[in-house]
């Protein structure tokens, strides 16, 4: 019986020592995975960041066009206008 006791602890302290190494391999294997993972997220993060300056850089080129175009508009609206005022006088000179 105290062979069969000296075995089993023996045993034990073999499947500690066992679960003990596992744990410290699981652990540096979930630390790798947490490591790729966060590098995944800054490169990721990274990426949107340049995504969002350059739609800021399109969309400000857009509003600068459309402001540009809009006062074009205004001015040729102006020239009309005034041209419609002055129309019986023109014809007037002919």
């Amino acid at each position: 019986m105290e062979r069969y006791g000296i075995i089993k602890e023996l045993v034990l302290g073999i499947l500690g020592l066992l679960s003990l190494r596992l744990s410290k391999r699981w652990r540096v294997i979930l630390d790798s995975g947490q490591s790729k993972a966060l590098d995944g997220l800054q490169s990721m993060n990274k990426f949107q960041s340049q995504a969002l300056e350059e739609s800021r850089i399109t969309q400000k080129k857009f509003l600068d066009f459309a402001d540009g175009e809009h006062k074009k508009l205004l001015t040729q609206q102006d020239q009309l206008y005034k041209l419609m005022t002055n129309w019986p006088r023109i014809q007037n000179l002919f």
